[in-house]
Parts: structure tokens; C-alpha cells; sequence
């Protein structure tokens, strides 16, 4: 069928994704980065706007606690960080167990990066410390996983996974707690992927707990659900390690090449949607639940903050999705947008409708 262009009109509605090419983070990194950020510019904001407050007001009776003025503004800790892989094993174990076993894809991307940054050849110096060529550096002859895990043993076959270990089981490091450092990074790629193939065992018995059964009996129903992921093993550790890390120049090259390869992977996978839909309830609840209601409000301060600064760290001189709507060809209806950065409306022209509100 011909499309007339001169008649045809195109809505077009953006999500998630549409401003990476210009250089916004991935919902993962965007989120790991949130949990690295200090909140006290979100605790102050709460502050400034609480000793505004006139306490005679019907506002402060009704809407607020007894003491609002003095009490604690609190702030999300690592203990949300159970919630966080609670939703990542769940919704994208498939995609956690094949990044994984995708490792040396990953760990070349953050070489390629080490490399151009630091100016400085990764390989040579693993080939110097473990006095031996890469190629020859394999494990898959020598680990596997249990019948029950054979889903990751594609992570044996990955050479700069092997290196890891290599070093963690050879190599002599100037400190003592380095070694350490690099044993949690390892058990923490293994935690993770043992941790999504575990709950596809779990939700694969809930769903089939027999291999035969003709009797249809409704006390069958709920007995795989007593099968149940220990989230505090399944990458936790590997989420609190990520919060704590983040460009520490003192690193020695291999583990801060470990950091950046999980962080590739966490920030590929995580899922947080849960954290803010469970929370969001208390913005309207500050009588009853003020502690909730601060560490949310805090939370999305710091968010709006983060996407503040790293939109105007954003590259106009880039080209992306936003730049194919000046193709004079297209007659545009509408222009929707989900993100709440106000980029697009800086890149295009046209009156763009935000969805979920912005930043400004």
C-alpha cells in the first residue's frame, strides 16, 4: 500500500532508551548510580521545606504527625537492596544467567574503555602478573556446574572469567585485602547467576511439581511454593559491593577491570520498578508513616538532581532518535515522552507532551 506522506500524520511516544545515544546511563546503571549518590541535597530540600510549615495550620494538624518538625528524615539504606534483586532474579533470571554467560563480551567492552581511558594495556599486564598468554588461560576442563545448574556452565568457557580466578588462586597481590576484595567480586558473579538459575528451578517446580499427575487433587496446588530463592545469596552482596565502589583511582588494574565488568552486568539487569511502586503510596501517608514518606520523598529528590545534571551533560552534537524527527518528510501528529528529562525538548522544535512529568 502507498502511503501518501503528505497526508499521513505520526504520533511518536518515547520511552526508556531513546536519550542512551546522546549519553544517558541505562535504567541499571541510572539506578546504581542513584544508590551512590549522598541524599543529604534531598534530606536538605525536605528540611527547607519543613521549616516552612506553619504548625497552626489545618495542613500541619490533619496532614502531618505530632513532632513533624523535629523528627528524623530518613533515607533509603542497603536494606532495600533485597527488594532490588528480589525483582531482578525474578523478572530477568533468563537475561542474568545469558549476560553471564556472555562474560568475555562484557569484559572486552570494559577493557576496550580501561584501555582508552587509562591509557594503558590491560592484557600485557595480566600476561606480566600471571606469567602466561591468555589463550592459555581456560577452565571449562576443570569446574562445572551441578546437573541442576548446567544452564551457566558457559561461564567456565570464558577466558577473562578464568583470568579472575587465576589471579584470585596464583597471583601474589601487594595487600592482603585486595585478594579479598577480588574473592567477593568472583563469588558475587556466582551468586548472581546461581541465584536467577535457581529461581528458574523454583517457578519451574511451582508450575510442575510432579511429572505425572492424573488425579487433579486441589491440595497439589501450593505445594511447589514452598520452594523459595535466598535473595540475600543471589546478589546482594555484589549490589552492596557496586553502592560502596565507584572510580576508587587506588584499585590495582585487575580488580577495578572485575568492578567495571559487574557493573556492566548489574546495570544490564537490575530491576527496581518494585522499590518505587511499594513506596510511592506513603507520599500520601506522612501522618501514619513518616519515615516511609521521607525516604521516598528523599528518593525521588535525588532523582530528579541526578537526571537534572546528567541532562545537561547530555551531547546535542550526537545524533539519535530525537534527530530523525527533523526528516522534513514526516508529518508529526504528537510527540509523547515517558522520561522526564526536558532533552527532547531542547533537541526538537515541536511542543512535546511529558507523560509522567518532568524534572522542570
Amino acid at each position: 500500500m502507498k502511503i501518501n506522506k503528505k497526508e499521513t500524520k505520526i504520533g511518536f511516544l518515547f520511552g526508556a532508551g531513546a536519550e542512551r545515544s546522546y549519553g544517558m546511563p541505562s535504567g541499571g546503571k541510572f539506578a546504581l548510580d542513584i544508590f551512590r549518590e549522598n541524599p543529604e541535597f534531598g534530606k536538605a530540600e525536605i528540611k527547607k521545606m519543613r521549616d516552612s510549615i506553619d504548625k497552626s495550620t489545618s495542613y500541619a494538624s490533619n496532614w502531618l504527625p505530632d513532632g513533624f518538625d523535629k523528627n528524623r528524615i530518613q533515607v533509603f539504606g542497603t536494606r532495600v537492596f533485597d527488594s532490588i534483586i528480589r525483582d531482578t532474579v525474578g523478572n530477568n533470571r533468563g537475561k542474568i544467567i545469558d549476560k553471564i554467560n556472555c562474560f568475555d563480551s562484557v569484559a572486552l567492552d570494559a577493557l576496550s574503555e580501561i584501555n582508552y581511558e587509562k591509557n594503558i594495556d590491560l592484557n600485557e599486564i595480566i600476561e606480566k602478573d600471571l606469567q602466561t598468554s591468555i589463550v592459555n588461560i581456560n577452565v571449562n576442563q576443570k569446574i562445572k556446574y551441578s546437573k541442576f545448574f548446567t544452564d551457566g556452565d558457559k561461564l567456565f568457557s570464558n577466558r577473562y572469567f578464568a583470568v579472575l580466578l587465576e589471579y584470585y588462586k596464583k597471583f601474589t597481590f601487594d595487600k592482603l585485602e585486595e585478594k579479598t576484595e577480588l574473592g567477593e567480586l568472583i563469588k558475587a558473579i556466582f551468586q548472581l547467576q546461581i541465584g536467577a538459575m535457581s529461581e528458574n528451578i523454583s517457578r519451574n517446580l511451582e508450575d510442575n511439581i510432579f511429572s505425572k499427575e492424573e488425579l487433579e487433587l486441589d491440595i497439589f496446588d501450593d505445594l511447589g511454593g514452598s520452594l523459595n530463592v535466598n535473595y540475600e545469596s543471589a546478589g546482594v552482596r555484589g549490589l552492596e559491593l557496586l553502592s560502596k565502589n565507584h572510580g576508587n583511582e587506588s584499585l590495582s588494574p585487575i580488580i577495578a577491570f572485575a568492578y567495571d565488568v559487574i557493573e556492566r552486568i548489574y546495570s544490564d539487569v537490575l530491576d527496581y520498578k518494585t522499590l518505587i511502586d511499594s513506596n510511592w503510596h506513603y507520599l500520601y501517608n506522612p501522618y501514619n508513616e513518616w519515615a516511609k514518606f521521607c525516604k521516598i520523598s528523599v528518593f525521588l529528590y535525588t532523582v530528579q538532581k541526578y537526571i537534572k545534571e546528567k541532562s545537561e551533560e547530555l551531547d546535542k552534537t550526537k545524533s539519535g532518535y530525537y534527530d530523525d524527527l527533523n526528516d522534513s518528510s514526516i508529518i508529526k501528529s504528537v510527540i509523547a515522552t515517558t522520561n522526564y528529562s526536558s532533552f527532547i525538548g531542547e533537541k526538537l522544535d515541536d511542543n512535546v507532551v511529558y507523560l509522567n512529568g518532568g524534572v522542570d
